[in-house]
């Protein structure tokens, strides 16, 4: 057993044989990564004539040399870690008619959240206020035939195929497809006085979900994997019994704590001097300069400002261009008044015409005798 303080993290690891087995076939590590983050793996090695032990501890020592040097997304570099023990373990171990193998379940703390990648059997459980919130599933047949509605969940854990495990590292040939493991799809949001459990299904087969809080209830760390260890061995201690627990005491994770870059135009426009790769704070002198320090309305540079000169004044003046030609001057309102007198009088003539050429003024007849027969 051991005990140790990282940066916001409390770790005790413990491993132990169990009553059974003459060989403890699991293996465990925890080490930091190159971007501060913190890694948990147990590793449970099974079958291969007796060799499961290499076969957890190379999946250990690949997923060591993996994930404690680079940088980048957490979750993709745990499951490349994975894969490639994987490769090695079948690689180095399998030969025909002997596939050793083995599980892997591990947990990355990296400022305030736990990524958590595995396969096979061994968990990991979340620990909050006395309560399981959440934990991993196991890689089983059982849990299979439960989904699919053959069995039930009393019947699963009675089952002679409760121990059968549906995905591992290794248990293939080297020509075999690499084995793909789960991630949870978000990272679980750590609080003050949280504990990551990682196990082999030592303790978790002789554990329930309910009974684990409760065994750590207001323990240390060290004290937790004593005690764990203790209630495995004392309900049979039927398989090896490897366990991790890390308590979280940092900060309470906040999303809404977390800073935003500027994007690079903003900061093009509004904050030259600063460099791409900074977060963007106002200055003193920018507080100074505007009430709201948290808006992007920063004072321009004074290089980045531009003078726009007056415009010319206007020549009220027109200058027709060469290709107007000039206008005839518009006519003006008293011809238009004459011409309208003129055209109205010339319709009252015509119309006096027509009312004297009807009554016969002009042909010498009346009109009662207009159309009359000839006497």
């Amino acid at each position: 057993m051991s005990q140790a303080t990282v940066e916001d993290l409390a770790l005790a690891t413990s491993t132990h044989i169990g009553l059974v087995h003459h060989t403890n076939e699991d293996s465990y590590t925890t080490f930091p990564g190159e971007d501060g983050g913190h890694a948990l793996v147990v590793c449970d090695g099974m079958g291969g004539m007796g060799r499961g032990d290499e076969a957890s501890r190379i999946a250990v020592d690949v997923i060591e040399q993996q994930l404690s040097r680079g940088r980048g997304f957490p979750p993709d570099r745990m499951r490349a870690a994975v894969m490639a023990a994987d490769v090695s373990i079948r690689k180095q171990l399998a030969v025909p008619g002997n596939t050793p193998g083995s599980t892997a379940v591990l947990t990355y703390v990296d400022h305030g959240l736990a990524h958590v990648c595995w396969a096979g059997d061994s968990r990991a459980y979340l620990v909050r206020d006395g309560v399981v919130i959440a934990r991993t599933r196991d890689h089983k047949l059982v849990n299979e035939l439960v989904d699919a509605g053959e069995l039930t969940e009393a019947e699963a854990r009675q089952s002679s195929l409760a121990h059968v495990v549906t995905k591992a590292l290794g248990g293939r040939g080297p020509s075999e497809a690499t084995i793909q493991p789960d991630v949870l799809a978000h990272p679980w949001k750590l609080r003050r006085g949280d504990h990551i459990v990682l196990c082999s299904d030592g303790l978790c087969d002789l554990v329930e979900d309910a009974e684990l809080p409760m065994i750590m209830k207001g323990l240390e760390p060290q004290q937790c994997v004593e005690r764990l260890t203790a209630t495995a061995l004392d309900r049979g201690g039927h398989d090896n019994i490897t366990i991790i627990v890390a308590r979280w005491d940092g900060e309470d994770f906040d999303e809404e704590a977390k800073e935003t870059p500027v994007m690079g135009l903003e900061r093009d426009v509004y904050a030259p001097h600063r460099s791409l790769n900074d977060t963007w704070e106002p200055s003193e002198d920018e507080v100074d300069a505007f009430d709201d320090p948290t808006t992007v309305d920063v004072p321009l540079d004074p290089a980045l400002e531009v003078t726009v000169p007056p415009p010319p004044e206007r020549d009220e003046t027109p200058t027709p261009s060469a290709r107007q030609e000039p206008r005839a001057a518009e006519p003006t309102e008293e011809p238009r008044t004459r011409m309208a007198i003129a055209i109205a009088v010339a319709a009252l003539v015509l119309i006096v015409l027509a009312v004297l050429v009807a009554q016969g003024v002009f042909t010498g007849a009346s009109v009662d005798t207009i159309g009359a027969a000839p006497k």
